[in-house]
């Protein structure tokens, strides 16, 4: 604020004197200077004037001395010098004050700018453009600091920035396509620039010396496609409240120079840099924003990161080919935002990281040479998902046996050499879906056996060789249930302690699936059921316990040893008319009427334990009631065929049959706290 403060008052002063002390204002429209005649005659067209008070142009092919302009020392508005293409040196510009901008630019023989030595204030930006033979700043050395932005672009013959001698930059520094330029030697009076610091596309930059007093970035800083910059040089930079963004500089080994680095307000990016070996002299503790380590072809490992222990976003680590561990970031426990290990091609193990949190989701994917996950032994949540896809060389899930809960869906899909689960002893809740999908080798599934609660999905499907189900003993109720495609499969042994599902059981295309043994405990099933094309499958007394009323719908098809489907569950829904399909399986559960037709047994003899009496049976057409204690009661008769003929929900003490056909009915009574089927023959 007091720095801000004296600059205004600093511009202020200037700005007077340019009305004062002796100066004669004129021009306030300005002036365009295009030939050498007009510059010679200045002080006689304009005699006493040695302030402009609006903007000074010059340009024209004809120009090569500025002495007549040697009376003038300020300019208001701005000051362009540009496409004066025979103007070697600026002899005869001995301003002190420039109230607007000051450009530089499109010069072919400018070589030298000394003689602004006496330039003091430029109170809007610096640009210095395109001019191929001018070798140095030397000149701009009494400017003490610069209002706006610096920008210095495409000057091909520019070797350094000696006598831009200024000690703060209140807009951006832009250095960009200067193929000369090897380092920042000049810049050895900088301090802090207040916005932005982009270096860009230099292709002779080789460090970042000559900088040594610059220590804070208030905006972001790029350092971009320098494709000869190796090391930071003497660089003493301590603070970017922006980002740092360090990419595709093809020759950049390491970060030496940047030692002094502790804070960084926005994100890390340091990407595609093909050279890059560590990360030594990145010693943030803390990142404020994104960390991004991608493209990094010959980088080894995470060495150089031993101070970082926290990253407030995301942490993506991907396509880094080099790469073998990420060893080297110890100190590193906390990331607040998305964890993304992808397409690291050489990536074996996570070497000593110390994650314990990760709020977001954590992605592992698509690492072929991953092999385990050791090094993540102290993560003990995911706020997210967790997703781990398509890593060919992983085989288990050792290493994460700390981790309890995962905050969204656990995803584990096409690790082709996956061949077991164990290594997550310790989880205890999936607040989402758990898929398992298309892991080729996947031959169990023990090591689950503190899960108990699953809050989504349970999807376990495309697993040619998985052969027996998660051992989940403590798991009580998940959302939907899919098993499809699991060639192996014998039975869903593993499930045993299931008591609830919440939505669609989807049991599809298992071709050795003989049973369901492992759904015994399963009362509740609050959707739709079924099960296509399981060609072995012969045993669904399994699904006996589940409570009829919470059954939505049943499809059963496809299913050629399945002969027997009249357990007790499916007998009282198909009687009370539920939707259904079944057909396509052996015969004795190939249709709905098969299936009611074997029911008979299973429901229709009154001498069961129920005091509830229909009378006579069979029946002319009056059947009387007789047991009935309940006041809620839902009666429907249905035909032999599933088709409901009639429902009532008033208690009755007689059912009028007279205008049914003769045939076999039956008739399902839903009382309080049990479900009365009875099969009933009406006869003249």
């Amino acid at each position: 604020m007091k720095n801000t403060f004296f600059l205004a008052l600093l511009a202020f002063s200037l700005h007077t004197s340019l009305f004062s002390q002796g100066t004669q204002p004129c021009l306030p429209e300005g002036i365009v200077f295009g030939t050498q005649a007009s510059i010679d005659n200045f002080t006689t067209d304009y005699p006493g004037c040695n302030a402009i008070i609006g903007d000074l142009t010059i340009l024209g092919d004809d120009i090569v001395f500025l002495n007549g302009l040697d009376v003038i020392q300020s300019v208001g508005g701005d000051l362009v010098i540009t496409a004066a293409t025979s103007l070697q040196r600026l002899e005869g510009l001995t301003l002190d004050s420039i109230f607007g901008d000051f450009a530089i630019a499109s010069n072919p023989s400018l070589q030298t700018i000394e003689a602004l030595d006496s330039l003091k204030y430029i109170g809007g930006h610096l640009v210095i453009l395109e001019n191929p033979v001018l070798e140095n700043l030397v000149g701009l050395d009494s400017l003490d600091f610069a209002s706006g932005n610096v920008e210095i672009l495409f000057n091909e013959g520019l070797q350094n920035l000696n006598g831009l001698r200024v000690d703060s930059i209140l807009g951006n520094l832009l250095i960009q396509f200067n193929p000369s330029l090897s380092d920042l030697t000049g810049l050895d009076s900088l301090h802090c620039i207040k916005s932005n610091l982009s270096i860009l596309d230099n292709p002779g930059l080789i460090d970042l010396s000559g900088a040594d007093r610059f220590h804070r970035v208030n905006g972001y800083v790029d350092i971009s496609v320098n494709e000869s910059l190796q090391t930071m040089g003497d660089l003493r930079l301590d603070s970017i409240l922006g980002s740092l963004i360090i990419r595709e500089n093809n020759s950049l080994e390491s970060f030496l120079g940047l030692d002094s680095l502790n804070f960084v307000g926005g994100d890390v990016e340091i990407e595609f840099n093909p050279s890059l070996q560590n990360l030594i002299g990145i010693a943030v503790d803390s990142v404020i924003g994104n960390f991004s380590l991608q493209g990094n072809s010959s980088l080894s490992d995470l060495t150089g990161l031993d101070s970082l222990h926290c990253i407030k976003h995301n942490f993506i680590v991907g396509d880094n080919g080099g790469m073998t561990s990420m060893q080297g970031a110890g100190r590193f426990h906390l990331v607040k935002g998305n964890v993304d290990i992808r397409d690291n091609d050489n990536l074996t193990n996570f070497g000593d990281l110390r994650l314990d949190s990760i709020l977001g989701n954590f992605v592992v994917a698509e690492n072929p040479g991953l092999q385990d996950l050791l090094g993540l032994d102290s993560l003990r949540f995911i706020g997210g998902s967790f997703n781990v896809i398509g890593n060919f060389s992983i085989d288990d899930f050792a290493g994460l046996d700390s981790l309890q809960t995962i905050g969204r869906d656990l995803n584990i899909q096409s690790n082709t050499s996956m061949e077991r689960m164990s290594g997550l002893v310790a989880l205890d809740s999936i607040l989402g879906n758990f898929t398992l999908i298309s892991n080729n080798s996947l031959i169990d599934v023990l090591g689950l056996d503190s899960l108990n609660f699953i809050f989504g999905d349970y999807n376990v499907a495309e697993n040619p060789n998985l052969m027996s189900f998660p051992l989940t003993i403590a798991l009580d109720s998940i959302g939907s249930l899919n098993v499809s495609g699991n060639g192996s499969l014998l039975n869903l042994t593993g499930l045993d302690s299931v008591r609830s599902i919440r939505g669609l059981v989807q049991i599809i295309n298992n071709e050795n699936l003989t049973s369901l043994d492992g759904l015994d405990s399963l009362t509740a099933l609050r959707g739709t059921l079924r099960m296509f094309n399981n060609v072995m499958l012969s045993d669904i007394s399994s699904l006996s316990n589940v409570d009829p009323q919470t059954i939505a719908d049943v499809a059963i098809e496809n299913c050629e040893a399945l002969s027997t489907c009249a357990i007790e569950s499916l007998c009282t829904f198909l009687a009370g008319g539920g939707p259904s399909s079944i057909s396509n399986n052996a015969v004795g559960c190939n249709s709905v009427d098969e299936v009611l037709l074997a029911c008979f047994v299973a429901v229709g003899d009154p001498a069961d334990e129920s005091s509830i009496v229909l009378y006579p049976n069979p029946t002319s057409g009056n059947l009387e009631i007789s047991g009935l204690t309940s006041s809620e009661i839902d009666l429907t008769i249905t035909d032999m065929y599933g088709h409901i003929v009639s429902r009532n929900s008033a208690p009755p003490t007689s059912v009028d049959m007279t205008y049914l056909p003769d045939g076999m009915y039956f008739i399902c009574l839903v009382l309080d706290t049990q479900i009365v089927v009875r099969r009933i023959t009406k006869t003249k």
